[in-house]
């Protein structure tokens, strides 16, 4: 179902009960120029804007990315366009992007390589023609010149949006990635269309961690040699982590989820990380989500130890977006062989995993269901961790209106 709401509505009825989006603040975060610099340069000179075809022509390009504020990080929010790249897009078709705007050519489209469920609230700015199809089967058009802001309120079936220059269409076909729950914008006039802004919260998590106690986890016994660590929950009601080795493990199991954590590094460089899709009964044998947030050189590009978002020992982080002392918010998406993190919402790592399936993660592509564990790495750890929560990802709905 999907209904048109009054002005307004949207903002007062968003999951976190706030009475406005607030507008993005810009965060410049810069790598370095690397050899395809100068390619990107002559092709951003022919189409009028920088030239991007997937993820970052170079790891080492010199870029500056608008960033979500501190408040819109903390929130939960996830860039889904990160200003500069079409990291995290399957795109077809002539793009462009130019001062943190994407410019889609006619006929040319892309779908977010992420399925993100089907509870979340969705910002984007827009200008030109423009068709978003989206995973409850509602698609949205945008036909004018001018700029238009587009809000969406999704909760499972029922989807609701606000923005006065859009209008509900149908389509006789959806492309294969709307079928498959993904995001899917395509310029559908004879003029380009343009994209800024694009924001995703997940809604709807359930809680892993209570604040209160450690009900829902235990202490990993697996490995007797490593049972160092000493795991608290603060007065602040946050978890403490201390010391290591350790493994703290949830009772909970998950195959296919959104995972969003809150976490501070209380000291330089220390090391840590968040294990899914565990092997029961073993000692961290699981994929990790990296947390250690020191890179080389100052060049936050170049991370050390993979860096903060990577899946370690498998992708490293494109960027260490996080700092130590601070509090910063990792979100990851587990789907099948698609692993994809977020860090202060900007998008980290997008990767598949090509290895053979195996039961073994550390062997090749794992798919079954596991808990979740937290690392205590070693005699420094000393980590907080708060608002520890996850959704499943439920199968599209494939609900056409």
């Amino acid at each position: 179902m999907s209904i048109r709401l009054p002005k307004g509505l949207v903002r007062r009825a968003d999951c976190f009960g706030r009475v406005r989006f607030p507008l993005e603040t810009c965060m410049p975060l810069l790598i370095r120029l690397g050899c395809l610099g100068a390619l990107v340069a002559t092709l951003a000179a022919a189409t009028g804007g920088n030239a991007s075809a997937g993820a970052d022509a170079s790891p080492s390009a010199t870029l500056s990315v608008p960033g979500l504020s501190r408040d819109l990080a903390q929130q939960g929010w996830l860039l889904l366009f990160d200003g500069q790249t079409t990291f995290g897009w399957h795109v077809d078709g002539q793009t462009a992007i130019r001062d943190g705007i994407w410019t889609l050519a006619p006929k040319a489209s892309a779908a977010t390589t992420s399925r993100f469920g089907n509870h979340w609230d969705l910002v984007l700015e827009v200008e030109g023609p423009l068709r978003m199809y989206l995973p409850s089967g509602l698609i949205l058009e945008h036909q004018r010149a001018a700029r238009d802001r587009l809000e969406v309120r999704c909760r499972g079936k029922d989807t609701h949006y606000e923005g006065a220059s859009f209008t509900p269409v149908r389509a006789e076909q959806l492309p294969a990635a709307a079928e498959r729950g993904h995001i899917v914008v395509a310029a559908v006039g004879p003029e380009p269309a343009r994209i800024q802004h694009l924001r995703l919260l997940p809604c709807q998590l359930q809680p892993l961690f209570n604040g209160r106690n450690l009900e829902g986890w235990t202490v990993n016994t697996a490995d007797a040699r490593r049972q160092q660590a000493r795991f608290s929950v603060t007065a602040a009601g946050e978890l403490l982590v201390e010391n290591g080795p350790g493994d703290l493990v949830s009772t909970r199991t998950a195959d296919n989820f959104l995972l969003q954590f809150q976490c501070r590094t209380l000291g330089r460089h220390l090391n840590g990380g968040v294990f899914f899709r565990c092997i029961p009964g073993q000692y961290q044998n699981g994929y990790e989500v990296q947390i250690h947030n020191g890179y080389k050189d100052k060049d936050r590009s170049q991370p050390l130890d993979y860096g903060t978002g990577a899946i370690y020992r498998r992708v490293a982080a494109r960027r260490v977006v996080s700092n130590d002392d601070e509090w910063f918010t990792v979100t990851l998406i587990a789907d099948g062989r698609h692993l994809a993190t977020w860090v202060d919402g900007f998008p980290v790592v997008d990767w598949h995993d090509p290895r053979p399936p195996h039961d073994n993660p550390r062997q090749g592509f794992r798919a079954a269901a596991g808990p979740f564990s937290i690392q205590a790495h070693d005699p420094t750890t000393r980590l907080l961790f708060r608002r520890i929560a996850y959704a499943p990802l439920d199968p599209p709905l494939r609900q056409h209106p």
